[in-house]
């Protein structure tokens, strides 16, 4: 609130272009890049949930700013949006994709609660019924459009589509989209998860089943602890017992995607548990803070309390840059951290991990 929100909305901002930059270099200037619709659609979500948390500065002009672009130049005029804005503001890259979808029906369904505005809830409502009308799919769940190359089938955009529908439950507690949330977590559960390993797999077949050679051998930390939490969060809105996927992956997630030494969540192993990369981004630290935070909450579990402060201490590492308000991105496996611009895509996994952990231990 002090540093990060004024600063991603006056220099992260383009005032010009009207729509936000992909980056800011860590001077706070902004780095030339184009325009990514689902960087868009997470700045959106942001400051709407600034505004909910209590942020006393500029909230509503940002997120109608923001909601302004998803219902305008990011639409598609054959239903969805468009992948990429340039430098202009205007549409660069007109293929459509599933992850990027998903994004704007959960920045639309924010925006819509924090501005108190039911059309923004309305046009993600219709997103969805557009994605069930032109891309369900005979096997289960949906086809992922024209950006990456299917199959290979990935879970990722179907986790991000169960997340917005989660926040469509508790916006609007409609019972179609309870119906549609329901049909994804049974994809999860029949599908998506590895029950043997309590693992999850990144890339499957038409059919759903894990792609062949290394490929569906990918497994990623960040998502596992990404699905814990959605599972908890599924369960309570439900008024059901979590999934015991819920505690198996972040347990997994914990076992093997975790360096000891520098306290930090890699980004890649092997679904046998195996050191893919010893990199590690920022975000699935924070998926890590929610998972654990989540689980604590649910157990009293010392484990899972000790997990969420030792990824809120590295997640503050992130922070440590010349100018406030900003992050690094990926850091090394000597613990040095790559000289890059900070990404605006970051802020989304930022303010929804510590919106939950405000939420939850204020509670």
């Amino acid at each position: 609130m002090e540093h990060a929100l004024p600063i991603w909305w006056a220099r992260g901002f383009d005032h010009e272009a009207r729509c936000f930059h992909e980056q800011l270099d860590l001077s706070g200037d902004p780095a030339p890049a184009s325009r990514r619709v689902r960087v868009q659609a997470r700045q959106t979500a942001v400051y709407a949930m600034a505004g909910r948390l209590g942020w006393q500065g500029p909230w509503r002009d940002a997120t109608e700013a923001g909601a302004a672009v998803l219902l305008g130049r990011a639409k598609h005029p054959g239903g969805g949006v468009v992948h990429v804005l340039g430098a202009d503001g205007a549409p660069l890259d007109s293929r459509r994709d599933l992850y990027d979808l998903a994004f704007v029906v959960f920045a639309l369904a924010h925006a819509g609660r924090a501005l108190e505005q039911s059309a923004l809830i309305e046009a993600a409502e219709a997103h969805i019924a557009w994605i069930e009308a032109h891309w369900s799919h005979a096997a289960g769940g949906f086809l992922e459009g024209e950006v990456a190359p299917c199959p290979p089938r990935r879970q990722n955009p179907h986790m991000h589509l169960f997340e917005a529908l989660i926040a469509l439950c508790e916006i609007t507690a409609k019972p179609e989209h309870f119906a549609r949330a329901e049909r994804l977590y049974t994809l999860f559960a029949t599908r998506f998860y590895d029950s043997t390993r309590g693992a999850l797999p990144e890339f499957f077949t038409d059919d759903w089943r894990p792609a062949s050679g290394e490929l569906g051998l990918h497994a990623e930390p960040g998502h596992h602890f990404e699905w814990s939490w959605l599972l908890q969060r599924y369960s309570k809105l439900t008024a059901t017992s979590p999934h015991p996927a819920a505690d198996r992956l972040c347990a997994y997630g914990e076992a093997y995607g975790i360096d000891r030494a520098r306290g930090v969540a890699r980004d890649e192993i092997w679904i046998d548990g195996a050191i893919k990369s010893e990199s590690a981004r920022l975000w699935p630290q924070t998926e890590r803070l929610k998972a654990n935070a989540g689980l604590y909450a649910l157990s009293g579990e010392l484990r899972a309390a000790e997990a969420a402060a030792q990824a809120f201490d590295t997640l503050t590492a992130y922070f440590d840059t010349p100018t406030r308000g900003l992050w690094r991105d990926r850091m090394q496996p000597d613990g040095r951290f790559t000289e890059q611009p900070a990404p605006a895509s970051s802020f989304y996994h930022i303010m929804v991990a510590l919106d939950d952990f405000i939420r939850l231990f204020s509670a």
